[in-house]
């Protein structure tokens, strides 16, 4: 005869504090947009990193095509939380002072206040 299996307790919870701080900052996301994908996320946090980057630099970095990345630049430069809500701008578009042909990406006063209380969720009681 087999010996029985031994039962397993059930633990209580544990919290990851820095997965608890992650998932503070995506609630703040999520207020913006409940379904924001990925690829914006991703964009937007490039241009936060590189404030002042260029377009191409982007698209080389996230392997993103031309047209997806002017759809996702597109949707950040007028983001709409609501429906009821007004259009915020996370980041804005300008052209190269030196090359007109090249487009930089900056964060707006908006979008730097959205990274700063990013940073805060993530790294709670440190300066971000």
């Amino acid at each position: 005869m087999s010996e029985p299996l031994p039962t397993v307790q059930p633990q209580e919870e544990t919290v990851d504090i820095a997965m608890a701080r992650l998932v503070q900052a995506l609630t703040l996301l999520r207020a913006l947009d409940r379904e924001m994908s990925a690829q914006v996320l991703a964009t937007f946090f490039f241009i936060g990193a590189h404030n002042g980057c260029l377009k191409t630099t982007l698209e080389k970095s996230n392997r993103m095509s031309t047209s997806s990345s002017s759809r996702t630049i597109d949707y950040l430069c007028l983001v709409k939380a609501r429906k009821e809500a007004p259009e915020i701008a996370l980041i804005e578009k300008r052209f190269d002072p030196i090359n007109k042909k090249q487009v930089r990406l900056y964060l707006t006063d908006a979008g730097k206040l959205l990274i700063y209380q990013l940073k805060c969720c993530v790294f709670a009681n440190q300066h971000p």
